[in-house]
């Protein structure tokens, strides 16, 4: 047999979150929200520049 453990996240709640994380996310949201007309799959590849700034302050891979 096999066994994986695998374990995801920051903790069990929103509050073990970075605050960067959480502000990076809204900022992401609110972007898309604001632009929603204007979106197709190819502008929901770009992140906003500032969201991006505050999710590299914690990033552990590259993302888009």
């Amino acid at each position: 047999g096999v066994s994986v453990t695998w374990w995801a996240g920051h903790g069990a709640d929103v509050t073990a979150v970075p605050r960067a994380a959480q502000v990076g996310i809204m900022m992401i949201a609110a972007h898309l929200w604001k632009n929603r007309e204007l979106s197709t799959t190819d502008a929901l590849r770009e992140v906003p520049f500032g969201a991006k700034a505050m999710l590299d302050t914690i990033r552990f891979h590259e993302y888009g």
